[in-house]
């Protein structure tokens, strides 16, 4: 048997012999049709009641605070950010937080499928078009030798792969590698991340001028990096920017 036919015979017997084992939930290892069993996405959150744009939580009551008829928060009205909107999958807590700690640091890569899948059916839920192309977040070269792969890269392969949307991940660079954001202060990590992302010398701007595009990434806390990333591809000529990820950590923005 030659190479080509030996490979093809063991790929088709180990597809044969996962498909015989029985699946458990990733959390709580019961039997599961899925990654998850029923119980688990039971304790799966989402705030709702968001600002449309930056997904900050809004004040429980009305005091005008936020235009109604947009749900945008003040901060978004008085100094909005150059991305429209944000969608995400669910709050950062529970399940997902175990996934998307797993996924990152446990080298846990076959949880990118789950969590790549959540957000396209979270786009699949809301009304504006897709976007024409995606951008995941880039990680420093110090920090991807690090960690063996960026979790933004490939949450924006397996979503593009899905809905059929092209990833630009070779046009920006992170130029400073910035202490990790987690545990940082909201104007800290405005500083720790202002002009950590630039634009990679030699890429054509053409690629991104008048397209509608979205930022990857696997947790928005408060939407510092975010920012920046889009004020990059603003100035690159991008008509429209949103922004998708798996969780966003839920707190209210102090008004």
């Amino acid at each position: 048997m030659d190479d080509i036919k030996q490979a093809r015979f063991w790929a088709a017997w180990l597809h044969r012999f996962l498909h015989i084992l029985p699946c458990t939930c990733e959390i709580c290892a019961r039997p599961a049709a899925s990654l998850f069993c029923a119980q688990c996405r039971l304790d799966l959150t989402r705030n709702n009641e968001c600002c449309v744009q930056c997904a900050e939580e809004l004040p429980s009551t009305i005091e005008f605070a936020y235009a109604p008829q947009s749900k945008r928060c003040g901060r978004c009205i008085t100094n909005p950010p150059d991305f429209q909107r944000t969608v995400f999958a669910y709050d950062y807590n529970g399940p997902v937080a175990e996934l998307i700690q797993r996924f990152k640091f446990n080298e846990s890569l076959i949880l990118n499928h789950l969590l790549a899948d959540m957000i396209t059916s979270r786009l699949k839920e809301y009304e504006f078009p897709l976007p024409e192309a995606l951008i995941p977040v880039p990680l420093h070269p110090l920090r991807l030798k690090q960690r063996g792969f960026n979790q933004s890269l490939e949450l924006a392969r397996r979503i593009g792969k899905t809905l059929n949307i092209p990833v630009y991940h070779t046009l920006l660079i992170r130029t400073r590698n910035t202490p990790k954001q987690s545990g940082l202060a909201r104007r800290t990590r405005e500083i720790n991340i202002k002009g950590a992302f630039q634009l990679k010398a030699g890429k054509n701007k053409a690629q991104l001028k008048s397209k509608h595009l979205a930022i990857v990434d696997d947790v928005i806390t408060t939407g510092s990096t975010t920012r920046e990333v889009a004020k990059i591809l603003k100035r690159s000529g991008a008509a429209s920017i949103s922004a998708i990820a798996v969780a966003k950590t839920r707190h209210r923005i102090n008004y």
